[in-house]
């Protein structure tokens, strides 16, 4: 779904982990390669989990085409 996309993806999740070799490092990946193609990215993310794993929302945050924001849910 997120290869095939050509405008937005939003997506909501209670906390974002992200750890080398671990499945949502390819997630995390094909958001990227979303993002460098056009693709809007929103992603909403729980404030305090955001808070305790903040590498990956970090990450995405500063990439252009994508908008993190934390939320408490």
């Amino acid at each position: 779904m997120i290869n095939r996309a050509d405008q937005s993806i939003d997506i909501e999740t209670f906390y974002f982990s992200a750890k080398e070799g671990e499945p949502l490092d390819q997630i995390i990946t094909a958001i990227e390669y979303a993002a460098n193609r056009g693709v809007s990215i929103r992603i909403i993310a729980d404030a305090k989990f955001a808070d305790i794993y903040p590498e990956a929302l970090d990450g995405l945050n500063a990439a252009e085409n994508i908008e993190v924001r934390r939320i408490s849910f």
